[in-house]
């Protein structure tokens, strides 16, 4: 019971959390990613310590051979999967392209976040390994616990997406229509980045497929134009 309280604790939590930091008054504002950050850096360092206390820090969390090439081809596969995705699915519908700028405008205008490269770069990475630390290392592990390895990262994917539920209606549109996307896509992000983790047992290669596929899709090859502040 401890497990599934402990993973829906976090769920809610970090739910919240994106709930105001999608909303439409803080569009293109640096308190979008410390919303973000603050609860998966809280839950993360929590995840970390568990590990440390069962004494499976280094076997999970330290780097290896490899794993920058691993990050990066599962990031490579994931962003060709999300262009395709937005070029057949999202631009023909008026309504899905509506979507996804709404979320774009949310993190701020291209210029704005080119303009601040370096603080945004920092931002990236370090929600990014907020996160893993989080979904992966702590709810993942923690649901595992529970029920085995064979389901955890399912369920964690699950857990994952639902935390971005809130987002369907602080990403609405001006006229009412909700925002799925941001589910949508923690749904299929979460189930790839926690079969990494189930195949290979360790969150390196997780936390760099991560920093790079968020990397490509905001900053270097955005999926939509943003028109924020």
């Amino acid at each position: 019971m401890f497990q599934w309280m402990m993973a829906l604790l976090v769920t809610c939590a970090v739910g919240a959390s994106a709930h105001f930091a999608f909303a439409t008054s803080r569009m293109g504002s640096s308190s979008v990613w410390w919303l973000i950050l603050i609860p998966n850096a809280l839950f993360g360092a929590f995840g970390v310590y568990r590990l440390v206390q069962d004494k499976e820090a280094r076997d999970v969390l330290a780097p290896k051979w490899g794993d920058a090439s691993l990050g990066f081809v599962t990031a490579l596969g994931m962003f060709v999967v999300f262009f395709i995705g937005a070029k057949f699915a999202v631009f023909p519908s008026p309504v899905a392209s509506g979507w996804l700028r709404r979320v774009y405008d949310q993190l701020g205008s291209h210029a704005l976040l080119r303009s601040h490269g370096p603080r945004v770069a920092l931002s990236i990475l370090f929600v990014a390994v907020a996160e893993e630390l989080t979904w992966r290392v702590l709810v993942t592990r923690t649901i595992a616990e529970r029920m085995g390895h064979e389901r955890a990262w399912i369920y964690g994917a699950l857990l994952y997406a639902a935390a971005h539920v809130p987002t369907v209606w602080a990403l609405r549109s001006s006229d009412g229509v909700l925002n799925p996307l941001l589910v949508a896509a923690a749904l299929v992000a979460g189930l790839v980045w926690g079969g990494m983790l189930r195949v290979t047992k360790r969150a390196m290669p997780v936390i760099v497929s991560h920093v790079m596929f968020d990397w490509a899709v905001i900053m270097m090859f955005p999926l939509g134009a943003s028109s924020g502040p």
